[in-house]
């Protein structure tokens, strides 16, 4: 080869340049402050979508501190009276709960020469980061309070409720009676279901009952474990296979062979909740929807009758600050100086979550051997 002719191996850099040092100064994006703080509130604009989008069917956010609700037993028939009888006196009692309400945050910052030279990637990924974990936060919280029949006290005497659990709590409420049944003290919606003698389609028309029998049907919802799938799948022609729009005509391809029932569901929705459409069961009390989530553990499932977006009547309450709303908003903390006028964004959250009036609407299901309900860990 000859000499004095340009390779790249001319490219190294010479004694005294540092290729990392130079390399983060080329990277950086040179932002405004206001791009920086866009970049954070589009990723927790879309969080909060994600979050109503996706969880909505089962809540209803109210600003109320507490609920005050009809006490069960009994019902007398009314009589016949005539023109000279006085119809008798009669009167309800009622129970109640309390909703607490907390603030949650991360924060964001450094300094203002940190922001002005930062590369968009890391601010992304930083606002991403705390998306997730808030998530995380609210999704474990919002399922806790539907698994698991434990009394958080809330002061001296008040007390967050789960649905209605039997006795043994310090809110012993008994649901009202309906359509001829009448419940005791001990009526309980959480269920272990003894997996050695009954199955995964077993423990779903129990819980499905437990929430018809109130009244509460029409549009039942199971929210089950990712890792029960394939048994929940197994369980032959009382599962319902999701398609795809787009399929309209099915050939069995004879009488006592092919697919038997098919529900017309879009594939794929909710990824972004944890929550996954699996298909449809088809049980004593109906057709149950069924979706799956990583986060529940195996042998669990929830079942409730979903009236619709934010309705009062689904299972679980979220409390909001009436000036705040639901999401979360950013707080900033000032640092004065004119390019970045701004040290830290702090990223809150402020609700808490109970359940709706009646706690009735809701039944929790564990199947395992001798079939002992334990309230699970929601990861």
């Amino acid at each position: 080869m000859p000499q004095n002719i340009l390779t790249t191996k001319n490219h190294v850099l010479p004694t005294g340049l540092d290729p990392t040092r130079l390399a983060q100064w080329m990277m950086r994006d040179g932002s405004s402050y206001q791009q920086v703080r866009n970049l954070i509130v589009d990723e927790f604009t879309r969080l909060n979508l994600e979050l109503q989008a996706g969880w909505g069917e089962a809540w209803f956010v109210t600003p109320e501190d507490h609920f005050e609700y009809e006490n069960g037993g009994s019902l007398d028939d009314f009589p016949d009276i005539t023109d000279l009888d006085k119809p008798p006196f009669d009167i309800g009692n009622t129970f109640g709960h309390m909703i607490d309400l907390r603030v949650r945050g991360k924060a964001i910052g450094g300094s203002g020469r940190f922001f002005r030279d930062a590369r968009s990637a890391i601010i992304i990924s930083t606002a991403r980061r705390h998306a997730n974990a808030g998530r995380q936060t609210f999704e474990k919280q919002f399922l806790t309070r539907g698994f698991t029949n434990t009394e958080t006290a809330l002061g001296s005497s008040g007390y967050d409720v789960p649905v209605v659990r039997g006795t043994g709590g310090n809110v012993d409420f008994v649901p009202p009676a309906f359509g001829g049944q009448v419940f005791v003290a001990t009526h309980d919606h959480f269920n272990g279901v003894d997996s050695d003698t009954l199955g995964f389609d077993d423990m779903l028309d129990t819980l499905a009952n437990d929430v018809s029998e109130h009244g509460h049907n029409g549009n039942l919802i199971a929210y089950v474990a990712a890792a029960d799938a394939a048994s929940y799948r197994a369980l032959g022609d009382t599962f319902v296979q999701p398609t795809a729009n787009a399929i309209t005509i099915i050939d069995r391809g004879g009488d006592n062979s092919g697919a038997t029932f098919f529900s017309n569901n879009p594939i794929g929705q909710r990824a972004k909740t944890g929550m996954t459409d699996l298909g449809a069961y088809i049980g004593t009390a109906g057709i149950i929807t069924l979706k799956t989530s990583f986060r529940i553990p195996t042998g669990y499932a929830y079942v409730f009758n979903s009236y619709g977006q934010n309705d009062e009547r689904n299972p679980i309450a979220v409390r909001i600050h009436p000036d705040v709303g639901f999401g979360f908003f950013i707080a900033e903390i000032p640092n004065f100086q004119s390019d970045y006028p701004v040290k830290e964004i702090h990223v809150n959250i402020e609700y808490g979550i109970s359940v709706t009036p009646g706690r009735t609407n809701g039944s929790a299901g564990f199947l395992v051997s001798g079939g002992a309900w334990v309230n699970p860990a929601i990861v």
